[in-house]
């Protein structure tokens, strides 16, 4: 390998992919023409104890090809078709010398200055909320979910607790996605019995808490939407049937005549001089005129 002589850490990671295209197409074209994939993954730990850890993998046309070994400073190849690259690398010595330089002394000042840079994004605590709500499951249980959203940073403990006891053997977790907003978002399930009685509750810890947020689960307050919309079906089926018993007590009438009131216009069956005895002005409106 050539040495890289600049200071910037975007040319120096595009010169690291550089010299392994060079040598994964050096080995591709010894092999067989055609498109081939590779990824590389490289990058280094700061953990709060100040423990410093570096990485090097990469892999080809979707497989693990080789990774660094920091303490031998050797290559540890994924199966028999690295060996050949393996054994080149293992030879340049000071190469695998610079491989670990940079994982460890100048990745670090990198990612340090990176995160002061994003250090009020990076840095920031954002509160979760929690939703719980219930679902029919086999046998005549119940599958209790509990979703947590809106979380930052990422790292979450979100599990079900009987009767305040956590049931984490019995939660299953959907994993930790991230919510599209730059926030993190976790859902958690567990089955019950709603025949045996017990107070059941989601509990979650996260550090922009300064207390653990506890939601609990009821099943009388899943029942108000059911019931509500029971209310409704029943008040529209009984206003549909006044208006067909309305129409079938006042049948439309044949011949409609006007009549002026205090409230508007009237009609009445028949001509005005037959039926005006029987309107009173001002009231005939909504009234039926037989």
């Amino acid at each position: 390998m050539v040495q890289y002589q600049g200071e910037e850490p975007l040319g120096y990671l595009q010169w690291c992919l550089g010299e392994i295209f060079r040598e994964r197409l050096l080995l591709t074209l010894s092999y067989v023409l055609g498109f081939h994939i590779i990824q590389v993954i490289s990058g280094c730990d700061l953990r709060e104890d100040n423990v410093i850890q570096g990485f090097y993998q990469d892999s080809y046309d979707g497989r693990d090809f080789l990774t660094l070994d920091k303490e031998t400073m050797t290559w540890v190849a994924a199966d028999i078709g690295a060996e050949i690259t393996k054994r080149r690398w293992d030879a340049e010595v000071l190469d695998n010398q610079q491989w670990k330089q940079y994982l460890e002394e100048k990745c670090i000042p990198w990612l340090r200055s990176a995160l002061e840079y994003g250090k009020e994004t990076l840095r920031r605590k954002v509160r979760p909320t929690a939703r719980v709500s219930d679902r029919s499951s086999h046998d005549g249980l119940t599958t209790l979910s509990c979703k947590v959203s809106g979380f930052y940073p990422r790292d979450i403990t979100v599990t079900w607790l009987k009767n305040g006891e956590s049931r984490q053997q019995e939660t299953y977790s959907e994993g930790i996605l991230p919510g599209g907003d730059g926030t993190y978002q976790t859902w958690v399930t567990m089955e019950i019995d709603p025949k045996i009685k017990a107070h059941y509750s989601c509990h979650v810890e996260h550090e922009s808490l300064v207390e653990p947020l506890s939601v609990s689960w009821e099943l009388n307050n899943n029942l108000f939407p059911v019931l509500a919309g029971v209310i409704t079906a029943v008040f529209l089926i009984g206003v549909i049937i006044g208006v067909v018993v309305w129409k079938k007590k006042c049948p439309a009438p044949r011949t409609l005549s006007p009549l002026l009131s205090a409230r508007g216009l009237c009609w009445a069956r028949g001509p005005v001089s037959k039926v005006r005895t029987q309107i009173r002005v001002g009231s005939c409106l909504g009234s039926c005129i037989h």
